[in-house]
């Protein structure tokens, strides 16, 4: 029994140093999983709520029609643009998001995670 804790902590251990020596890798395909994900989703509507979910480490939320939408490693300024009220739209396998407000199309963005393939 003593001998399986000590393997099991030194394996736990080895895994530990290889990730910590390793962190961009793992970052990386990680924003890389949930760029993709993102592309595959499409939606369009009016922005019902727009929040930081307190549940979920904060992350920049918002709403279009009952769907939750995360877009919390964007860098290119998406959600301090957005208010709640703005139409969007995304097509599924882009990345492009298109806000309206009033009516008028204000802009495009080009959603950018900072993954690099």
């Amino acid at each position: 029994m003593r001998i399986l804790a000590i393997v099991f902590f030194i394996v736990l251990l080895c895994i530990g140093l290889y990730i910590k020596t390793n962190p961009y890798e793992y970052r990386n395909k990680s924003l890389c999983e949930m760029f993709e994900k993102f592309k595959a989703r499409s939606f369009h509507g009016v922005i019902t709520k727009k929040y930081e979910d307190i549940d979920h480490h904060l992350n920049k939320t918002f709403e279009v029609e009952s769907q939750k939408i995360v877009i919390d490693f964007d860098r290119t300024g998406f959600y301090e643009f957005i208010k709640v009220n703005d139409s969007v739209i995304k097509e599924s396998g882009s990345p492009v998001i298109t806000v309206f407000r009033q009516g008028e199309m204000l802009k495009e963005f080009q959603i950018d995670f900072g993954c690099k393939e």
